[in-house]
């Protein structure tokens, strides 16, 4: 068994993990606690508890944003840094990938921005929810982009994408 986690960073991001690059395992968004990232939450949530399972995990390649204040990128830095600890304590191999190149791949034909990424995702996986909670009224576009870029996992694994 083999799972593809995708990874939008920030608080407002998501992760989502593929069971197989076919069906979705997990996908939420990412846990927060009071202002700060869960780290204890997010290494439970992504811990695969399987013998036989291969992981790796991709994550969004990020920088500064102009006119961004320096306290929300040393914030954002800090849940980017503590999204790649865990995954590292977890002995989990990690890449990073650009929005363009994710986007490059999976949403072929669109316009390449955040509705884009949640038609792609509601068209490929219909049964899904991308509602972070059951009272969200609309959906959230960080697990909408982690769930592409879970895809494109998938789609770049040197083994191939294979039938489960």
């Amino acid at each position: 068994m083999k799972y593809y986690i995708g990874i939008d960073p920030g608080k407002s991001g998501g992760v989502a993990i593929l069971k197989d690059g076919v069906s979705i395992y997990d996908i939420f968004p990412i846990p927060i606690a009071g202002d700060e990232i869960d780290i204890s939450s997010l290494h439970a949530k992504l811990e695969i508890e399987s013998m036989d399972a291969e992981v790796v995990v991709y994550i969004e390649k990020v920088g500064a944003m102009p006119k961004q204040g320096v306290t929300s990128m040393f914030s954002f830095g800090f849940t980017t840094g503590a999204i790649h600890a865990v995954a590292a304590c977890l002995g989990y191999p990690r890449y990073l990938v650009t929005p363009q190149a994710w986007k490059k791949k999976v949403l072929v034909g669109t316009a390449k921005d955040k509705n884009a990424a949640i038609d792609w995702c509601r068209r490929a996986f219909p049964e899904e929810s991308l509602l972070a909670t059951e009272r969200s009224r609309k959906c959230h576009d960080g697990m909408a982009d982690a769930l592409c870029i879970a895809t494109y996992a998938y789609i770049m694994d040197p083994l191939g994408p294979r039938p489960s």
